[in-house]
């Protein structure tokens, strides 16, 4: 009888199973020494800045799997120290509850003098043109020319309202209107924002991968277009750069499309670090 067939020995495991032994990082070690880590190892994969190599492919795909295991675990870590920590209670007050305004009510007005107040500004000009004489005093001085007569009239009008100021005729004019005031200077970049735009790039490293952050990137591109404020700029920019894929020319651009200092984005880049 023949011996029977061997079955073929089980492949090697493709390094080792712990992710901080893949990155060559100590247990324990921060998101920002891992995310810096992690570029180091691809720099020396790629193929533009280490050349071709066999296994790019397969160390590439450890690399970025040790990274997201990584950073699952610390997200993990901060939401349960963020649960644990105490929330210190804050009374609400009922819906119903009065609340004093911090500024004096204005006196109110009694319906008897607002009527006071239209009779004088809108009822004597309009007696004081029909009393008698005063239409065929005009006609008589601007026969036939009816033109000149309204506008005697109305001259007339003007004339009555300017009396029933309470200056009179000595009122000083209309001071011009102020200057507008000089545009606000823009404020710096907010570190919490970046913060937060990193936060979401390793979230969204870690749920959707290289796909899911290159389709947040490009949505963040356009809100910023359509939003064209700084601190919009601001969130992109950081974003791009905790994800390893940002675009310096086009951003400092953007920057300078609505106004803004380029310069913002090496505030950004240094705060992201």
């Amino acid at each position: 009888m023949t011996a029977g067939r061997q079955k073929p020995a089980p492949k090697p495991a493709l390094g080792p199973s712990d992710p901080y032994a893949v990155l060559g990082l100590a247990p324990g070690a921060d998101l920002t020494t891992v995310r810096a880590k992690r570029r180091a190892l691809l720099r020396q994969v790629h193929p533009d800045t280490a050349g071709p190599t066999p296994d790019a492919a397969e160390r590439t795909h450890a690399i970025n799997q040790a990274y997201a295991a990584i950073a699952q675990r610390i997200a993990r870590e901060i939401e349960a120290a963020e649960r644990a920590a105490s929330i210190p209670m804050v009374e609400i007050a009922p819906a119903h509850a009065w609340v004093a305004s911090p500024y004096p009510m204005p006196p109110r007005r009694s319906g008897g003098t607002t009527l006071a107040m239209i009779l004088v500004f809108v009822g004597l000009p309009a007696m004081a043109m029909t009393l008698p004489g005063v239409p065929g005093h005009v006609a008589q001085i601007l026969r036939g020319d009816d033109a000149k007569a309204d506008a005697f009239a109305r001259s007339g009008l003007r004339q009555v309202r300017r009396l029933l100021t309470p200056s009179g005729f000595t009122a000083p004019p209309a001071p011009a209107p102020a200057a507008a005031p000089a545009p606000v200077p823009l404020d710096g970049v907010a570190p919490l924002d970046v913060a937060r735009a990193v936060k979401q790039a390793d979230r969204i490293a870690t749920r959707d991968g290289a796909a899911g952050v290159v389709a947040y990137s490009q949505k963040c591109s356009l809100r910023a277009a359509r939003h064209a404020t700084p601190a919009a700029i601001d969130f992109c920019a950081a974003f791009d750069t905790a994800a390893d894929r940002l675009d310096e020319a086009a951003t400092r651009a953007a920057y300078a499309k609505i106004g803004a200092d380029p310069a913002r984005l090496d505030a950004v880049k240094a705060l992201v670090k």
